[in-house]
Parts: C-alpha cells; sequence; structure tokens
C-alpha cells in the first residue's frame, strides 16, 4: 500500500509541496484503523500498517455509546456519493475545500475509477465539503478502505459535516464488503484527531515511520548515473 498523500484532516491548511509526485506526509504521524462488520456495522480492532490501537467495539448506532449530537442541516445542504457524470460539480466549490484548484482531468479520471471514492457536502449545489477514499484489496487480505483526505470550507466547519461525510464513506464501503477502514494524520492535528476519535476509535501509542518518495526529485537508485 502506497497512498499518494495521507495526513490531512478537516482543518489542516497546509499545501502539498509543488512537483513530484509520491508520498507528502510528516514523519511523526498516528494512525488508527476503523473496523467495520457488513452486519452489524461496528468498528472492531483499530489496525494500520501492523501498529494495533485499542478500543472497545463501536455500534454506530448503539445507544450505550456517548452520542455526540450534531444539528439537523439546513434544506440547502445535503451529502452526497459522487460517480461518473458528476464532473460538473467541480465547477463550484467554495474556497479551502481543497489544496489547490481541481483539474478538469484528474476530476474525470477519479470519478471513472470504480476504486475512488468521494462523498461531498453540497450547500445550494456549491461543493463545501469532502472526503475522499480508496477501496483495495491484497493476495492474503480482504477489501479495506483507505480514507485519504478530509476537506470542510472554513464557513462551513463546525456543523458535523466531516463525520457525515466520514458516514457515507463508510456505509459505500460496507456495501462493497469492506471489514474496516484506516487513516494516518499528523499527531499535532488537532481537529482531525478530534474527528476520528469521535467515532469511537482510539489511535495507538505506537508512533509509525512514513517515507516519502518523490518521483523526478532524486534518481532511482537502480538507475546507473547520467553520464
Amino acid at each position: 500500500m502506497a497512498p499518494a498523500r495521507v495526513g490531512r484532516g478537516p482543518d489542516l491548511e497546509t499545501p502539498p509541496e509543488p512537483g513530484g509526485c509520491g508520498l507528502s506526509v510528516p514523519t511523526h504521524m498516528i494512525s488508527a484503523s476503523l473496523r467495520m462488520s457488513p452486519a452489524a456495522s461496528y468498528v472492531r480492532r483499530p489496525r494500520i500498517r501492523g501498529v494495533r490501537a485499542t478500543s472497545p467495539e463501536w455500534p454506530v448506532e448503539a445507544p450505550t455509546r456517548p452520542r455526540y449530537p450534531v444539528a439537523a442541516l439546513p434544506m440547502t445542504l445535503r451529502v452526497t456519493l459522487l460517480g461518473p457524470g458528476d464532473e460538473a460539480r467541480f465547477s463550484s466549490v467554495l474556497p479551502g475545500v481543497f489544496d489547490g484548484p481541481t483539474r478538469p482531468e484528474l476530476v474525470a479520471e477519479f470519478l471513472a475509477d470504480p476504486r475512488h471514492h468521494m462523498a461531498v457536502a453540497l450547500d445550494d449545489e456549491r461543493i463545501v465539503g469532502f472526503a475522499s477514499a480508496v477501496h483495495y484489496i491484497h493476495p492474503d487480505k480482504g477489501p479495506e478502505l483507505w480514507i485519504n483526505e478530509v476537506g470542510v470550507a472554513p464557513s462551513h466547519r463546525r456543523r458535523g459535516l466531516a463525520r457525515r461525510l466520514l458516514r457515507a464513506l463508510f456505509r459505500k464501503a460496507r456495501a462493497l464488503g469492506c471489514s474496516g477502514a484506516w487513516v494516518v494524520t499528523d499527531r499535532e492535528n488537532e481537529a482531525a484527531r478530534a474527528l476520528y476519535e469521535k467515532t469511537g476509535v482510539k489511535a495507538g501509542i505506537e508512533q509509525p515511520v512514513l517515507y516519502a518518495f518523490r518521483f523526478g526529485e532524486a534518481p532511482d537508485p537502480e538507475s546507473p548515473p547520467e553520464q
């Protein structure tokens, strides 16, 4: 697994470094995994890349767990999943939602890929927030969901939108048969950590070390030096 970018939470405004292709991550990260059951809708066995955290099983809708009340969304505000044919929605995006301007060719490629998923929050048909993810398989593991990014416009934060966006992705993941979802974020990103921990999962005490390989910035170690 080599995600393109990880670590961005709903209030992290640091843009990616220009140029190159590959990972763009801090070296001190925390990680947690949201384990799901298609039948029971719960989170289990937090895990990511060999790092395990401890958390009780979390029924998403169980009354025995602390509830985090979220105000009802205004009539003009709704959350939906995007797919092929939704490219035009990216013509109206509030500032601060994405790291930078969206590119039509990348939007089309993303929406056409059945393993890429994006839930968006729409306010009067403008994108005011999103959560993106990728589901994948491995020869010795069933499908899981990797949460790539979560972003909400500054004008629409603290309304519970980020949690609603994650729940939309979790519903999609369960429908795909994913056993769980995982996410990595910067340990200093308190907003992102608060969001993920409100789902009932706790980060592990271990600190995984992530390396960023940027293609084009350094010679391939297997390639002979240029003459």
